[in-house]
């Protein structure tokens, strides 16, 4: 898994005293520079990047609410979790030594100990500060704001992670994840939209297949009108990009493998994620799934195209 991502809860908070709108997403489609808020419970949940720490807290110490934060950034083995409010903690992790602590633990980083990765550890944390499971982020529509509008500061107040080359043929701006780093988060092109009917989680796949002689697992992406009309190549790959990162979490995770068990289908031997579509593949896009296919190639996970037929 690699995030760059600081997860805010402001106690007793709705999106409505803020007095802001915006369109809805994805905790997967949370980009780079845009943040998204959700109401969990009696708490406001703010999701943005590793870097926007500082802009939750002053947001909360603006409402006079207790507020937390954990922050991680994978990609330079940083973790944070800081509490501001009646309740002060700070504990800032690089590289696998507390380089910064201040307050008394709070009794959610018990949960430290839990995972089989930093992230996973830190992600406890924060289902345990919320007192509902992360999980309940992948699956909520999240409202995608400005928070400047409210006086939040921009300042960035914690490490961010290092931008990454792309593979040969693919425009640099779009931040293509290094094989290192695979899959890291990735700006949007345009704003990516979130079907409300029928509702879909697009951090999932859309099927499910297994080949009992094979042992292949097939996931089905379908991103047929997922992406606006007159969208160019670009915006394509980079919702295809998202999907497969959103895929690849869920795998490392075991999110998925969980899933599937209760499905019946278990013990696989590989993965293939196949992008279904009704036109011809976009060459971008093809560049693109050959580029995953050899950063994954190790984790026995590998994506294809094809079109359906009517």
């Amino acid at each position: 898994m690699s995030w760059n991502t600081a997860l805010g809860i402001i106690t007793h908070t709705t999106p409505a005293e803020l007095g802001l709108s915006g369109p809805l997403t994805s905790f997967d489609l949370i980009g780079p520079g845009q943040t998204g808020i959700v109401q969990v419970g009696p708490h406001l949940v703010v999701v943005t990047a590793a870097t926007g720490s500082a802009v939750i807290k002053e947001l909360g110490a603006r409402l006079g609410r207790q507020t937390f934060v954990v922050a991680i950034s994978a990609a330079t083995s940083t973790y944070l979790v800081e509490a501001a409010g009646p309740v002060s903690r700070l504990r800032l992790e690089q590289n696998g030594e507390i380089v910064d602590e201040q307050g008394k633990p709070l009794p959610a980083e018990a949960r430290l100990a839990d995972g089989d990765s930093d992230e996973d550890a830190y992600l406890a944390v924060f289902s345990d500060l919320l007192g509902f499971d992360f999980r309940t982020l992948v699956t909520a529509p999240l409202t995608v704001v400005d928070l400047s509008t409210v006086g939040a500061a921009a300042a960035p107040a914690y490490p961010s992670a290092p931008a990454y080359p792309s593979p040969p043929g693919y425009p640099a701006a779009s931040g293509y994840p290094a094989a290192s780093a695979y899959p890291a988060a990735m700006p949007p092109t345009v704003p990516q939209p979130v079907p409300s009917a029928p509702p879909r989680n697009l951090a999932l796949p859309d099927g499910a297949v297994l080949d009992r002689q094979t042992k292949w697992l097939r996931l089905e992406m379908r991103n047929d009108g997922l992406v606006p009309p007159g969208s160019d190549e670009t915006a394509i790959v980079d919702l295809f990009h998202r999907r497969m990162q959103s895929f690849v979490t869920h795998i490392r995770s075991g999110y998925i493998a969980r899933d599937l068990r209760q499905a019946g289908i278990r013990k696989f031997q590989a993965i293939e994620v196949v992008v279904l579509g009704s036109d011809e593949p976009a060459p971008l896009l093809l560049e693109a799934i050959d580029h995953v296919n050899n950063e994954l190639l190790d984790e026995k996970i590998m994506a294809s195209y094809q079109r359906l037929t009517a």
